[in-house]
């Protein structure tokens, strides 16, 4: 079902240049862009409506952040998410899954390091092999970490290594406020200032179609007081006549009565951002969606 745009793999193809699939360890060619721009190595990052995870990963495993948080509202894509995880994972060589072993200090995994260097340390094991013996398991292998699923704290000052720097969530940032007191297991609180980077990547049209205006403004309001001094939003601009086609009555009738409800367009997003105090700092046209990314300044 795609109801909220939680096509499985929406990330995928039609965001590229020339529009064909890529395999899932090919790196996303929005993410290069943003790592041209922004510091990802190091950084905490939240990628918003994550889908199958595989820009969650990437961020993780390819430009080495310190934790990348997955967050979306379908649980089956959150599963599948996880699974693309350990299938990652298992793809290493057998070096880097070894006990202690931080993907941080490997000298083939750094951005400086050769392109073919680095795809034959994470891709070492073909994909025959995985699907042959199954995926690896990982919880056991890194020690002092909790598993990724329940949350990425550190122990003991120890950073947490690929893939329990990964976490996967099932939140929903336009249908409440950090502000508030949270039951529902979809809604929790987040502590104030806690990423250097969030993405929002294919997302936004879908949160403004379900959540209406009020749910943009609620979404902008979170990601200001989730974000640190300086830190980065970066949004995937979905323009405002590809909202009209997204409703489809037979999907999800109550779209089409929320878009007639809508006064805020994307060419508004900068101008609603500078007042909640995220200032737009670059645009990068070359893709076919416009990336925007906008610095938290006080």
């Amino acid at each position: 079902m795609a109801q909220y745009g939680n096509y499985k793999g929406y990330q995928g193809a039609s965001r590229l240049q020339d529009g064909k699939a890529r395999a899932t360890h090919v790196d996303d060619e929005r993410l290069k862009v943003i790592a041209g721009r922004v510091d990802l190595q190091g950084m905490d990052i939240l990628d918003v409506g994550c889908n199958t995870g595989y820009i969650t990963v990437q961020a993780a495993l390819s430009y080495n952040a310190k934790s990348v948080t997955g967050i979306d509202i379908d649980e089956d894509l959150l599963d599948h998410a996880r699974s693309h995880l350990s299938f990652r994972y298992s793809r290493l060589c057998p070096t880097l899954t070894a006990p202690h072993m931080n993907l941080l200090q490997d000298a083939y995994l750094s951005q400086s390091a050769p392109p073919k260097a680095r795809r034959d340390r994470v891709n070492y094991f073909p994909i025959s092999s995985v699907q042959r013996h199954g995926h690896l398991p990982y919880a056991q292998h890194v020690a002092g970490r909790q598993d990724s699923q329940d949350g990425n704290k550190e122990r003991e000052g120890v950073i947490p290594s690929f893939p329990l720097n990964v976490t996967f969530k099932k939140e929903d940032w336009g249908a409440f406020s950090l502000h508030e007191e949270m039951t529902h297991n979809s809604r929790v609180m987040v502590p104030k200032e806690e990423y250097n980077v969030i993405l929002a990547l294919s997302v936004i049209k879908w949160l403004h179609l379900e959540h209406g205006d009020n749910g943009l403004h609620t979404f902008f309001d979170n990601c200001h007081r989730a974000l640190r001094h300086n830190g980065h939003l970066v949004i995937e601009i979905q323009t405002y006549d590809s909202y009209s086609k997204a409703v489809r009555n037979k999907k999800a009738p109550h779209l089409k009565l929320n878009l007639e409800n809508l006064h805020v367009k994307p060419e508004d997003f900068d101008a609603i951002l500078e007042k909640k105090g995220l200032r737009l700092v670059e645009t990068y046209t070359a893709l076919p969606r416009e990336i925007k990314i906008y610095q938290k300044l006080e």
